[in-house]
């Protein structure tokens, strides 16, 4: 695909959105930047009159304030350094994490479900190990009463 295709600048679009996307999550919320927050905050209590700390932890916390320094990274990388493969992927990998965790989050989780169901087969008399085991396998043979 010529890098002058729509094509292409559509797929170049939506990696510099995911990817701009993701390190604004990364700075702002995800635990591995908590220690780069404290720190920040650390200084803001120490330095009370220098409002420049004041000013970085406000950003450190602002997703919309991080995304425009973001945005603007990814777009220049983005355009400029196209044409290399790993650039490319390490956007493909930050904006598939991106969407990964955004779906992972809007997804139910099973495991209430599954303790209801336990609970209410143990209610009706069945030993808790074959409720388990049932409920588990999708077995109802496995049901044994108490």
């Amino acid at each position: 695909m010529s890098t002058d295709s729509p094509g292409w600048v559509l797929l170049l679009l939506v990696l510099i959105i995911g990817t701009t996307a993701r390190l604004t999550r990364l700075v702002t919320a995800d635990t591995i930047f908590d220690p780069v927050r404290a720190w920040i905050k650390a200084k803001v209590k120490a330095n009370t009159s220098t409002r420049v700390w004041h000013k970085v932890d406000d950003l450190l916390v602002c997703p919309w304030c991080v995304s425009v320094y973001t945005g603007a990274g990814t777009a220049y990388v983005a355009w400029f350094h196209a044409d290399r493969g790993w650039i490319i992927a390490g956007m493909a990998a930050l904006t598939a994490s991106w969407l990964t965790g955004n779906v992972q989050v809007r997804e139910p989780d099973p495991l209430p479900a599954k303790a209801e169901s336990v609970a209410r087969l143990v209610e009706a008399g069945f030993t808790d190990g074959s409720a388990v085991a049932a409920v588990e396998s999708g077995d109802l043979s496995k049901l044994r009463l108490s």
